[in-house]
Parts: structure tokens; sequence; C-alpha cells
């Protein structure tokens, strides 16, 4: 069903078929793909077109990791350079993300010889500077966006949707653009990496067997007095089980990662012996809070630091799982898909509760049910 995404589960050793001269072409692309990115957020970007100067959203982990996303891609069309404001809510950026930490072995410019390669028709004009409306019948072109808006990035996509999409680049599935540019993006320096190989070790993770991902959501989200407006259903463990007995018996998976924010999902996971439980040890207050976590970071209740690195540790052992169960109602559920899918270039199997996946901040827009055509030809 090309509209459903809120399953992926297919048959088991399922592989595409592709020949040599087709998997070329594609790591072809996908090098293509990065270049782009990389040139439109390098420091020493000059483009004749002009800046755009997004801000990373106060909002959830895995929120605020997605606010980069559509500037990205609005940087890639129209050949704008990205000047991002640094300032996160959860700490300094370079103790997260090698984009920000330019240590030895890492550059995020492009080799003269990565810029080379690129075509030469590579960007569109950018939206016109005039004021007006975008409107409706013209949904086909490239209308007039107000262009003084700050979020011009949001206005365009509404307005184009997959047109807004890097030239060339167009007729892939939406997924494997945000996978790309949030694997690229948030790629985590090697402080994080060791870390997670320490924590790793301390739960005994399997070097040679699968494990399942189960999210299981019952934190701050869950408690603030909007979240039954904002439609989050957050349910005890029980709910998510018959999800991964399907998956563990389809995929012969004994061993279960369990992400949570809850004490009390840890303990409920005592009524299911059948599975190996991959459980960090510490403490999940999470229970506790009695407002979204932006403002008890703001009013210095809770360390943005600490918890900002504890999420993201968290959505990379998520990401290192091999078939994945959760609601793509949580930005931080689905950040984890697309981050392990752009960094495998494959997609594992996966089972949301409630929405397809879908990229947006409330609702799923209209590209949630774009083709998925990509999906099924990389899939673990």
């Amino acid at each position: 069903d090309e509209t459903n995404m809120i399953r992926f589960i297919p048959e088991e050793g399922f592989e595409e078929e592709w020949t040599l001269q087709t998997k070329k072409e594609t790591e072809k692309r996908k090098r293509t793909f990065k270049t782009i990115l990389k040139l439109v957020m390098s420091e020493s970007c000059h483009m004749n077109s002009g800046l755009v100067n997004p801000g990373f959203s106060r909002s959830g982990f895995g929120n605020t990791l997605h606010s980069m996303v559509l500037p990205a891609l609005y940087a890639m069309r129209f050949g704008e350079c990205i000047r991002a404001d640094e300032t996160f809510l959860y700490g300094h950026l370079d103790k997260y993300f090698r984009r920000w930490n330019t240590g030895p072995g890492f550059e995020w410019e492009p080799s003269d010889d990565e810029i080379r390669d690129l075509p030469a028709d590579l960007f569109d004009q950018p939206v016109c500077e005039l004021a007006g409306e975008y409107e409706e019948e013209s949904k086909d072109q490239y209308s007039c966006i107000v262009a003084d808006n700050e979020n011009i990035w949001d206005r365009t996509w509404e307005a184009l949707g997959p047109a807004m999409l890097p030239k060339s680049f167009e007729n892939e599935h939406f997924f494997y653009h945000v996978s790309t540019i949030m694997s690229e993006f948030y790629a985590p320096v090697d402080q994080i990496k060791r870390e997670i190989v320490k924590r790793k070790e301390a739960m005994n993770w399997p070097d040679n067997a699968p494990v399942l991902g189960l999210h299981v959501r019952l934190g701050d989200s869950c408690v603030d007095k909007g979240h039954q407006q904002r439609s989050i259903l957050c349910e005890p463990l029980s709910t998510y089980i018959p999800s991964v007995e399907e998956l563990t018996k389809r995929y012969g998976i004994g061993h279960v990662y369990l992400s949570t924010d809850s004490n009390q999902a840890v303990l409920d996971a005592e009524n299911y012996p059948q599975y190996t439980w991959l459980v960090e040890k510490k403490d999940r207050f999470n229970e506790g809070y009695d407002d979204r976590i932006e403002n008890l970071i703001d009013s210095g209740k809770v360390s943005g630091l600490e918890e900002g690195l504890e999420a993201y540790i968290d959505m990379l052992l998520l990401a290192e799982t091999h078939a994945l169960v959760g609601r793509f109602s949580s930005h931080f559920a689905r950040s984890a898909l697309e981050i392990s899918s752009g960094s495998r270039e494959c997609v594992m199997p996966y089972v949301s509760l409630d929405f397809d996946w879908y990229f947006g901040v409330s609702t799923p827009p209209k590209n949630a049910k774009y083709n998925r055509r990509w999906l099924d030809q990389n899939t673990v």
C-alpha cells in the first residue's frame, strides 16, 4: 500500500536485487546529495542568492533536531547558504555533533573534487521577493512567497511540497531526504561514540544477535496539561507487547532494548521473561515532571545539557537496533528511525502504534503519503 507508512515488515531475508550498475548509480547520487548539503552548510559557503538563518526550536529533543531539516532542503533547492543560530536548548552543540566540532580528522567543507562532480544546473532561482499570498491554483509553479517571513522554508514547503526538494532528487521518497540530512547533520562526536560502546557493554548488548528497539513514551509529554490536546497516547508497556511479539517471532529476535523515560515501564518488563531485556540502570525521573521539558530547562529545574546528552545517547542506541516498535506521534521515535536509515542506507522493519511516518509538527501533511518506492528498495 503506497499510502501506508505505519508498518514496514518485509519477509525475512528480503533483499532487493541490485545490479552492480544500479548500486554504483545509487552510491553516486547519495554522494551528490551529501555534497550539496555540505556545500550549503559549510563555513566557506558563498552563494549569490543569499543566506538562510534558521534557529533550533525550543522543544523536545527530537523536535529540536527536526527543526533544521526544512531549512536545509530549502537551501539545497535554491542555492542559499545556511548560517544557523547555534542557540541550542540542550547545551553546546559541539558536545554532541561533529558538524559543530572541528576536531582532527573531520572537515565539513566539500572537497574540490566533490564540487567538480556536481551537476552544472544545480539550483533553482529562489522564490521571488514579492509580497503576496500563495494561490492554490498555481500550486505546480514556483509561486511567490512572502520573502520577509522569517520561516520562509516553512511557507515554501506548504506551497510547493515535494517541489522544494533538491533538484534531480524530487522523485526520491521524502524519507530519503530527511534520513540523509538527520544522519549527516547529527553524526556524533567521538566522545559520544565511546559512551555508546561503554553503555552497550554494561547492558551485555549482543555482538552477533539482532536486537529489537522498543520506545515507550511516558515522560514529560505525558504529564503536562496539554498532552491530550496534542493527540499523544501515553499507554503502558503492555500495549506495545503484541507488536513486539509479532516482530520478534518474524525475525527470530530474543533481545529487546527498552528506550523509555518511565521507571514503571522498566518494572513492567519483568512480566515478559521470554525476552532478554537490555535496559540502562539509571533513575528515570521524567514521570515526576509537571511541565514540558523546555519549560523545566528554562526554569533551571533540569539541566539542558544532561537531559540532552541522555536523550541523544538513548536515540542513537535505538537507532542501532534491527527492528523498531514505538509511536510515530513521537519526534524521538521517528528521529531514531531516520538516523538509523540514513547511516545504514537501508530501513529496518518497524511498527508504529499510531501515525504513519511523517515529517511535520502536529498532523501528517500530504507528503506523508508520498510513494514508498525508496523504502521498498532499501530494507534491512
